[in-house]
């Protein structure tokens, strides 16, 4: 795509729907004039993304991104300003031209794109002549209409990828970069690099072929060869099969695999929505962009001992993006693919409903790896020692105690006793982030960030505020929540204020708004921010989801309490330790 005119962007901004737009990614509902759904952009159950048809915006009150319908496709498929606009134009059957007098460049990326898409076709028409990878499909018990889902190809024997490249004014430079040949023992000439193999294209986010994986056919070589990683291709930012999964949104949940025949096989059987990890071990990248596509993650990684390491290196990865993932086993040492072969697609699904939460995975893979009760045991202290929530630590404690028979109370001693030995906080402000995470465990005594409570519960005050001043129906929905919330002293001067306004005008604010308190509290930036998102007739729900987030924010604000009193006075009474972990308990218990 080369240079718009504004007047064909205007255009486009003009003709576009947003609510059919965004309609392909989320299940919109009325909801008085606008429409409402599950936020593509979070994880949430309770519906506070709303689309307005008359300001031809979205605005999400839970994570608050906003915008039209070309930052929507910009931030949903990942794409530059300028690739969003041609996707929306494809999609109404609207011409983009370039303007007159300015000619487009292609830049080296989307070169080394194109020399991928076009080996990518040579690939794929060996494997449409070639008998032997079609026999090899239809072994694997594959439709070959997985040939087309995933444009698998295949390398012949004897090459000829480099000849076809050449024919094509591809230069030698760009085929040796990207992996597709090297030269010769002799240095003067050149070989493909993949032969006699039944070949992967890789596509990225946004369906460019970045790479690719290739299988040996002939079981006298290296089982598996990949693209190095390159200027188009880095393993660590991508993962396998994102392409088929975008095809369909908001999918109720995503399942990671390990390799390109789990995510095929998978497909073949009707599962498509997996995805598998690129390299040797699950980057942050990668687990955010499976994060994205699925209301839940599942890791299907194989049953073997190499598969049990990279399941809870996986565990770890999640839990460092705040996502709990489930986690499926399979039996006998098997591998997604081999499973849902043998035993269907009803079956996985079973195993599907039966995954584990990381804790359970964990504690039961050190149930089955130490048959020595002692040290059985001190393998469950050094587990529960991990634990981070106290609330969370105890109830497991509690299973491990019955199923070990060993008395609660000396169980706990244990724990915290290897918890005071072998684990370390130090914490220091948080600069410039909006963070929620907590206080964590560590046992190489690395600084752990943490933004101060208190300035968290500023921030809230403030958009509670903010939404007061909005109008008397937000005021009166949040009022009470808004008394008892309301600690620091100038907001709650300002409050106060805001309520007698309400009281003597309606809702006529303008003395507030000239008032030196309102002046000097910093809630104008609030309150213009939220002005400007908001949706007439969405009050209650808004107000809905604020409440429960200043609910679930002040019981978290009182674990954070407990919890400092239990690290600050280890030699605590035991009667009184144990009242404290009931408390959190029941705490955590109201956040469930």
């Amino acid at each position: 795509m080369g240079y718009l005119r504004d007047d064909q962007v205007n255009r486009l901004k003009e003709s576009v729907d947003i609510a059919e737009i965004i309609s392909g990614y989320v299940d919109l509902k009325p909801a008085g004039s606008n429409l409402k759904g599950l936020c593509p952009f979070h994880n949430e159950k309770t519906p506070s993304f709303t689309v307005s048809r008359q300001r031809n915006s979205f605005h999400c009150f839970g994570c608050h991104e906003s915008g039209d319908a070309i930052s929507f496709i910009m931030k949903i498929e990942n794409l530059e300003f300028v690739e969003a606009l041609k996707f929306l134009a494809d999609k109404m059957g609207i011409i983009l031209e370039e303007e007159e007098g300015r000619t487009y460049k292609p830049d080296n990326k989307e070169r080394l794109f194109k020399i991928n898409a076009l080996t990518a076709k040579f690939y794929l028409r060996n494997m449409l002549l070639e008998k032997k990878p079609q026999n090899y499909i239809k072994e694997r018990g594959m439709d070959i209409d997985m040939v087309n889902t995933f444009f698998l190809g295949y390398a012949k024997g004897l090459g000829g990828l480099y000849e076809f490249l050449r024919e094509n004014n591809v230069a030698v430079e760009d085929m040796i970069k990207l992996g597709l040949v090297a030269r010769d023992q002799s240095g003067n000439g050149f070989y493909d690099k993949f032969r006699e193999r039944l070949i992967f294209p890789i596509l990225n986010n946004k369906k460019k072929v970045i790479g690719f994986g290739a299988r040996t056919l002939s079981g006298s070589q290296v089982k598996y060869l990949n693209s190095p990683e390159s200027e188009v291709f880095v393993k660590g930012d991508n993962v396998y099969g994102i392409d088929v999964v975008q095809r369909k949104h908001n999918r109720p949940r995503i399942l990671l695999v390990e390799g390109y025949m789990d995510v095929i096989g998978l497909n073949n059987q009707g599962i498509d929505y997996a995805m598998a990890s690129l390299g040797t071990a699950l980057t942050e990248t990668q687990a955010r962009l499976v994060n994205r596509y699925g209301k839940e993650v599942y890791i299907a990684y194989d049953s073997d001992e190499a598969g049990i390491k990279a399941t809870l290196r996986a565990i770890d990865v999640f839990e460092n993006i705040k996502v709990e993932p489930f986690i499926i086993e399979f039996p006998d040492s098997m591998d997604p693919d081999e499973y849902v072969l043998k035993y269907g697609k009803e079956s996985l699904e079973e195993l599907i409903r039966n995954a584990k939460k990381p804790l359970d995975y964990k504690l039961d893979l050190i149930y089955s790896q130490n048959k020595d009760k002692i040290e059985l045991t001190k393998a469950l202290i050094n587990f529960l020692a991990r634990i981070k929530e106290n609330s969370i630590r105890e109830l497991y404690t509690q299973r491990v105690s019955r199923s070990m028979e060993i008395s609660y109370e000396s169980l706990l001693k244990d724990v915290v006793k290897y918890r005071e030995e072998n684990y370390k906080i130090i914490t220091k402000p948080k600069e410039n982030k909006k963070d929620n995470s907590n206080v964590g465990y560590n046992t190489n005594y690395k600084e752990i960030e943490v933004i101060s409570t208190q300035a968290k519960r500023v921030i809230l005050e403030k958009e509670v505020i903010g939404f007061s001043l909005i109008n008397k129906t937000f005021f009166s929905l949040l009022e009470k929540i808004s008394r008892d919330f309301i600690k620091v002293d100038y907001l709650v001067n300002l409050y106060d204020l805001i309520s007698k306004e309400y009281e003597n005008t309606e809702s006529k604010l303008t003395k507030i708004f000239q008032s030196e308190i309102y002046r000097k509290s910093n809630v104008d930036e609030n309150y213009k921010k939220i002005l400007k998102t908001f949706i007439e007739g969405t009050e209650s729900s808004v107000s809905s989801e604020l409440i429960n987030r200043v609910k679930v924010f002040a019981l978290n604000e009182k674990k954070e309490e407990i919890n400092k009193s239990l690290n600050d006075n280890p030699n605590m009474i035991e009667a009184d330790k144990i009242g404290l972990l009931r408390e959190l308990v029941k705490i955590q218990q109201e956040l469930n």
